[in-house]
């Protein structure tokens, strides 16, 4: 699934089975390290995605793979 907000995301970290989730580390403004946290307890993977520098990440998610923002999806190559 997917969430726009941090209750939203919040609520499906309790509720997916998945083996890797992609999180952006800010939803609508707000840090998304608890969501973050507790699909990790539940032993998923993260990828964190993020404008923000790696070392400005919470110590315990800058273990977790990390897509730089703005990323660019190249799906027509000539």
């Amino acid at each position: 699934g997917s969430a726009m907000s941090l209750p939203e995301a919040m609520s499906l970290a309790d509720d997916v089975d998945a083996d890797v989730v992609l999180l952006d580390f800010r939803l609508k403004g707000q840090p998304s390290e608890a969501v973050a946290r507790r699909l990790m307890e539940r032993g998923m993977k993260v990828v964190i995605t993020t404008g923000a520098d790696v070392y400005e990440l919470p110590e315990q998610l800058r273990r977790c793979a990390v897509i730089r923002q703005p990323s660019k999806l190249e799906t027509d190559r000539a």
